[in-house]
């Protein structure tokens, strides 16, 4: 496996913070197991009007990220 350097770890950590805030907020439900932390599997808890209200707000593109969508 590929060492991680410290910008690559930092993002990491980076993402866990922001995820387990939405998860928090339950806005972003977990679904696998609590010990898979390393494929983590979430569903999103909002339907799209808010996630797009709120993608939008933060200047987030989310269209880029969406490949599960109807």
């Amino acid at each position: 496996m590929a060492e991680l350097d410290e910008r690559d770890v930092q993002s990491i950590v980076d993402l866990q913070i922001q995820l387990a805030t939405l998860i928090s907020l339950r806005l972003v439900v977990r679904v696998s197991a609590e010990d898979r932390v390393e494929s983590m599997k979430c569903k999103c808890n909002v339907n799209y009007s808010f996630a797009s209200a709120l993608a939008a707000r933060m200047r987030f593109d989310l269209s880029k990220f969406l490949w599960d969508f109807q």
